[in-house]
């Protein structure tokens, strides 16, 4: 019944709950943003609720905002919002993410991370035989694929193209990638093949153009589409075992205070909280 939560159930819940507990609230989206917040969290001082979806989420966020209720607070995945000037309407007690998801700001915070995955997961004779074939490191090769993705995402959220884009394969668009890497024809050829005849087909060389252009491609990349590209070189290139919901869970096992602090949803949380007078992080400040 999770899906049919609306932003007034979450509300309800929250406001009957306090009653009883007085600790300050954190809600997320989803269980898995739980699991990389909680460990970091003084669970004296606060606790995380998962909202189950974004718009539930937001809607809450508006009637605590209504009410007045500031010992709540919210986060929010920002995936395109800003580029597509939807963030001027959300209500001020939402905190956005970084980049793209937490999966992402973990991702770009924390890269001493990739190196010690591709460590644990990884056969080291491959990975480096890989590395110097393709003559890009791990991460650069890892968001050059995650934001030709993106940005068809992007296109179809932009120009209401109905693009299917949920759990998008990456092998094929790894192999373009490795033979002369126009990925980003290929993954355009993708999306368009595994959607409906009512989906329409973006322009090559207007994305191509946009995309050269974008100062920080590491904003088109999505947490799900870097944790999968991430598994399938490991997998199928670099001698490991593992699929995208380990890679994704290692991170967020692995994600140390130092890291941590570096992202926003660290240090806007950190602030709300400070002005309740509890630090909600067992993370200390340098």
């Amino acid at each position: 019944m999770r899906q049919y939560l609306t932003g007034a159930d979450l509300f309800a819940y929250i406001q009957m709950m306090r009653q009883v507990d007085a600790r300050l609230t954190v809600i997320v989206e989803g269980i898995e943003d739980c699991g990389l917040i909680d460990p970091h969290l003084d669970h004296t001082a606060a606790q995380t609720i998962p909202g189950h979806g974004k718009q539930s989420v937001i809607d809450a966020a508006a009637l605590f905002d209504d009410q007045q209720v500031d010992k709540v607070r919210l986060i929010i995945d920002a995936d395109f919002d800003r580029q597509l000037g939807m963030t001027d309407t959300l209500p001020a007690n939402l905190i956005l993410t970084e980049y793209h998801d937490l999966d992402a700001d973990v991702f770009f915070n924390c890269n001493r991370l990739v190196p010690a995955i591709i460590a644990n997961f990884c056969d080291r004779t491959k990975h480096r035989d890989h590395i110097e074939t393709v003559a890009v490191e791990a991460e650069a090769l890892i968001i050059d694929i995650a934001a030709a993705v993106g940005i068809v995402r992007y296109s179809s959220l932009r120009d209401s193209l109905q693009l299917k884009m949920h759990r998008f394969p990456m092998t094929q668009l790894i192999q373009t990638y490795e033979l002369n890497r126009t990925h980003l024809e290929e993954a355009v050829a993708q999306a368009v093949a595994r959607s409906g005849p009512q989906a329409g087909r973006p322009d090559i060389s207007v994305l191509t153009q946009e995309l050269a252009v974008i100062a920080d491609r590491r904003t088109l990349c999505g947490g799900h589409d870097i944790m999968s590209i991430f598994s399938t070189l490991i997998r199928e290139r670099w001698g490991g075992r593992v699929g995208s919901d380990v890679v994704a869970n290692a991170f967020r096992t692995a994600t140390s205070c130092d890291c941590w602090r570096r992202t926003r949803i660290y240090a806007d949380v950190n602030e709300w909280s400070r002005q309740h007078g509890s630090g909600v992080w067992t993370c200390d400040e340098e």
